[in-house]
């Protein structure tokens, strides 16, 4: 008789009733969304270190230079879904390439390069003589720095909103709560 009231006091017990999963406690995944053409790069293996993030422009940008404006030779490379980058030899993006890189990108062993372009899948290599792209100000669509690399300032900067958005479910980023931020 103990052990029947043993047995029905352990499978009775509200904390394990409601432990049981429901199909409206379900652990839901979202994706995390890209912007093809765009790349993530920074400045130390594994995506880690000065890290900054480039809008799609299909312009030619110099290794170590101006390469998501990051400090420093590449040492990741990470296009968005849906885009490639062309590294070329030249820093003119002319030339002989030396690799194409597609999502989710080299995490290390980026090999030399002089300069890159990035692409969405569907859009071809326009040519250097094509306008660049612009934003609704003018300017050239891109992103200066971008939080993201593991240690980097800006991302030390945001960790209050990057906090706040994951309690609050957006565990995956956000896109355009700050201006120029890819969270």
């Amino acid at each position: 008789m103990q052990l029947l009231h043993i047995l029905f006091t352990i499978f009775l017990s509200p904390p394990l009733i409601t432990a049981i999963p429901s199909p409206l406690s379900a652990a839901h995944t979202p994706h995390k969304r890209g912007l093809p053409g765009a790349v993530y790069v920074c400045n130390n293996p594994k995506f880690t270190g000065d890290c900054g993030w480039t809008f799609p422009d299909n312009l030619c940008h110099i290794a170590g230079a101006d390469v998501g404006k990051i400090q420093g030779k590449p040492e990741s490379i990470g296009p968005d879904p849906g885009g490639y980058c062309i590294l070329y030899e030249s820093s003119t993006c002319e030339g002989k390439e030396v690799t194409r890189i597609s999502f989710p990108g080299l995490a290390d062993n980026v090999p030399m390069f002089g300069g890159m372009k990035c692409f969405a899948n569907e859009v071809q290599p326009q040519s250097p003589d094509a306008p660049a792209r612009k934003g609704v100000d003018g300017k050239k669509e891109r992103v200066e720095l971008l939080a993201g690399g593991q240690g980097s300032t800006r991302n030390r900067e945001l960790a209050g909103v990057i906090g706040e958005m994951e309690r609050s479910g957006y565990r995956e980023g956000l896109i355009g709560l700050e201006k120029n931020v890819y969270y």
